[in-house]
């Protein structure tokens, strides 16, 4: 069972596996740094829900991931029904990679903001993306 700042599992969720909490719950202890029950936070921080009474309506709106405290890795804004909509691979403030989707999870657009030699140095170099 989750703990009441925890989200339980949601199946279509991306890496549905992940921890998510709600970001009031998780403190920054330093400038983007954040901890949850006092350990560096890994898993995603969820910062806008959907306003819902409805439980077939997916409440996570808009996610950010951390990795041993530090905001790395997805971001990503969901449609009402859980359906991506927009998902942006990030390095704190940098953004690396961003793809866009219809309301039917069709991918509409995919860009990067660096080239491909400092997009791979960088997933390498910070392990921003899971084995």
């Amino acid at each position: 069972m989750a703990k009441k700042d925890e989200y339980q599992v949601y199946p279509y969720l991306k890496e549905a596996n992940k921890k998510r909490v709600k970001d009031d719950a998780i403190i920054m202890t330093d400038i983007d740094f954040y901890e949850y029950e006092g350990n560096p936070f890994n898993g995603y921080m969820v910062e806008e829900e959907f306003a819902t009474q409805d439980n077939t309506v997916m409440p996570i709106k808009f996610e950010k991931e951390h990795r041993d405290g530090w905001p790395a890795g997805w971001e990503r804004e969901y449609y009402s029904d859980g359906k991506t909509k927009v998902e942006r691979l990030c390095f704190f403030d940098s953004i690396l990679l961003t793809i866009k989707y219809d309301s039917q999870e069709n991918e509409t657009r995919r860009y990067s903001t660096v080239s491909q030699t400092e997009y791979d140095r960088m997933l390498h170099d910070y392990n921003i993306l899971d084995s």
